[in-house]
């Protein structure tokens, strides 16, 4: 993969800038996180456990759902590359 291939987003639902900033910085995160005060991209997407992950195409289709976190990179990769190939 390259990062031509994938983009990555965080949405983070019903915290303070400051304190987001300050996870984002603890744990060295460098992909973008948007901010979600109101709940709405939850309400959207149905999201009802966190964290939950969506694998969405180049169509902007969903193609995969993952709730609950990833237990490792290989896990994250094997999943983004089912969706590409």
């Amino acid at each position: 993969l390259s990062a031509d291939d994938v983009i990555i987003l965080g949405i983070n639902t019903g915290e303070t800038e400051k304190t987001v900033a300050k996870f984002v910085t603890n744990k060295k995160i460098t992909f973008p996180i948007i901010l979600d005060p109101d709940f709405y991209v939850s309400i959207l997407y149905y999201a009802q456990y966190l964290p939950t992950t969506y694998l969405i195409d180049k169509a902007g289709n969903i193609q995969s759902v993952k709730i609950g976190a990833f237990r490792n990179a290989e896990e994250i990769i094997s999943a983004v590359e089912a969706l590409i190939q």
